[in-house]
């Protein structure tokens, strides 16, 4: 979710690959599984900076229409989670009285 709100993936599905095949660091370290739970102030980026160079990548990079959610602060191809973030910080998407 980190990986696809900081707007390095155009989809959640294509996040969890980048994760699963190596893709992408915590604080450095190689990540491979996508259930991670990154905590505050943990920082996420790119392996390798080719890794931002797959075209699919490349394209949800270069969106100007990304929103970035408030919880994480991008800094190019680094975001760190500033905050757990609360049903009132997560965008509306869903209904939660349902």
């Amino acid at each position: 979710n980190v990986v696809y709100r900081s707007g390095f993936a155009p989809t959640r599905a294509a996040a969890r690959q980048l994760v699963s095949h190596g893709h992408i660091n915590v604080n450095d370290r190689k990540l491979t599984v996508a259930s991670y739970a990154v905590k505050v102030g943990e920082t996420v980026s790119f392996k390798k900076e080719s890794s931002s160079k797959i075209p699919a990548i490349e394209n949800a990079l270069a969106r100007k229409d990304i929103q970035v959610a408030t919880w994480i602060k991008r800094d190019g191809l680094k975001a760190t989670v500033l905050q757990t973030p609360s049903s009132e910080t997560v965008e509306k998407l869903i209904n939660m009285r349902l």
